[in-house]
């Protein structure tokens, strides 16, 4: 494998290279498009942006912008919770109930006039006693989704946005969500272990465990940048985390809502709706791309100061889903491997989507390179495929800039809301200076 540190012997000039991809995607898609990597020293690091922040105005994005990261998020509270594991506050197959029905009943008795339920029993009946943590982290609780998108067929619905849309002054807390209709149903959709669906409630309920740990009495009381130790607080002291405000409280950045749910026909901007932030510890993280590829460089790196080395295999470790297909979902970690285009064989990837109202990202970490990768866009697609494609193109540009070859060509093909295909190919008659292992 490389050094992280080794110059390339005869390459191209990276921050041009990614500034080209940054521009030809930004006029391909009409959005912004951010870049960022992170290799394991500190100044091994770059990025390019191009496109507008506003369409309205007309003004450039810039590499200093926050963006909107939507289920991005899910990595740090995933992390937040494993360092708790690793400091032996409690046992990744210990149930949830214990760790979170204090502090629900807790901000159940401060809102009586909402009827909110007490414990987790009152909302999902008594079979969520065994819903344990790994469960939540690993999408196999059988805790039914908030979420109401269905990224499926022609025209997509998705009641939920339609409400938050209607009502744009309007945030919604964690226990709002816990007792909508479709949450609240007083059962599980299936035995917890059972099987695998993605459900964003898992990361409010984590998000609880965090807070009921740090012996708050309410949501709005725990700080979600407490989690990190000392010695990184400093480099994410621009990071934010939206408990109400909308977008435009924290970052220039419009986000653009294309999709066709609930027949849509016009573009929907949500720079000023809260409900975009929906979820809390599922999704709330603002941030620059750069603290984003240096956060999840802390979270999956060789030298992460975030969870421990036995804690990250955990992370990593991916149970076969339905019919015993190869595992998509590890603990607050997508295997992500096919948007690489694996050409060395060795092309492993792993980080999390961001999908949120308006705004669309992703984020990996290549242990092939021992480099995070974070890309943002301030648009939001029915496929989400502008993250990927940006990721197929960046990511093997850097493999070619670290073997010292051309820049390659690449093509990119999706194939589902989650999945894609990456094909990058170097110019034909080079030699590449730097042996793949």
């Amino acid at each position: 494998a490389f050094s992280p540190g080794e110059k390339p012997l005869d390459s191209f000039d990276l921050k041009s290279a990614l500034e080209s991809i940054a521009k030809a995607k930004s006029q391909q898609y009409n959005c912004s498009v951010a870049i960022s990597y992170q290799f394991k020293q500190k100044d091994l690091n770059g990025g390019a942006i191009a496109g507008v922040s506003d369409f309205e105005s007309g003004r450039k994005a810039q590499l200093t912008d926050r963006f909107v990261w939507g289920s991005v998020t899910k990595t740090l509270t995933g992390a937040s919770v494993l360092s708790l594991v690793d400091k032996k506050a409690f046992a990744l197959d210990d149930k949830i109930s214990p760790l979170i029905n204090p502090i629900m009943s807790k901000m159940a008795a401060n809102s009586p006039q909402k009827s909110y339920g007490k414990t987790l029993e009152e909302l999902f009946g008594k079979e969520v006693s065994e819903v344990s943590v790994r469960n939540l982290l690993s999408m196999r609780s059988g805790i039914p989704d908030f979420d109401t998108a269905t990224p499926r067929g022609q025209y997509p619905t998705d009641s939920f946005r339609a409400t938050v849309y209607k009502h744009p002054e309007e945030s919604f807390s964690p226990m709002d969500l816990l007792n909508l209709d479709w949450v609240r149903t007083g059962s599980l959709i299936f035995t917890p272990g059972s099987d695998m669906s993605y459900s964003s409630t898992n990361f409010i309920l984590l998000g609880l465990i965090l807070a009921q740990h740090a012996n708050v009495t309410d949501f709005k009381d725990f700080h979600q940048g407490s989690v990190f130790p000392p010695e990184l607080a400093a480099e994410f002291a621009d990071v934010r985390f939206s408990d109400d405000p909308p977008p435009d409280n924290y970052t220039s950045v419009h986000g653009y809502d294309t999709t066709n749910y609930n027949n849509q026909t016009s573009v929907h901007d949500v720079w000023k709706t809260k409900g975009v932030f929906s979820g809390w510890t599922a999704s709330n993280l603002v941030a620059t791309v750069g603290d984003v590829a240096n956060l999840t460089y802390e979270i999956y790196g060789t030298n992460n100061q975030l969870v421990s080395a036995d804690i990250r295999k955990e992370m990593l470790t991916f149970p076969p889903g339905r019919h015993g297909r190869g595992g998509f979902y590890g603990l607050a970690t997508m295997n992500l491997s096919r948007s690489t285009g694996n050409r060395t064989g060795v092309d492993i990837a792993y980080g999390h989507l961001g999908a949120t109202y308006g705004y669309q990202s992703i984020v990996t970490y290549h242990p092939y390179l021992d480099v995070a990768l974070a890309i943002a866009t301030s648009i939001e697609t029915d496929y989400q495929a502008q993250t990927s494609d940006v990721l197929c193109a960046t990511f093997n540009t850097l493999v070619n800039y670290r073997a010292g070859l051309p820049a390659p060509v690449c093509k990119y093909t999706k194939s589902g809301y989650y999945f894609s295909s990456c094909d990058c190919k170097t110019p034909s008659n080079v030699t590449s200076h730097v042996r793949y292992t």
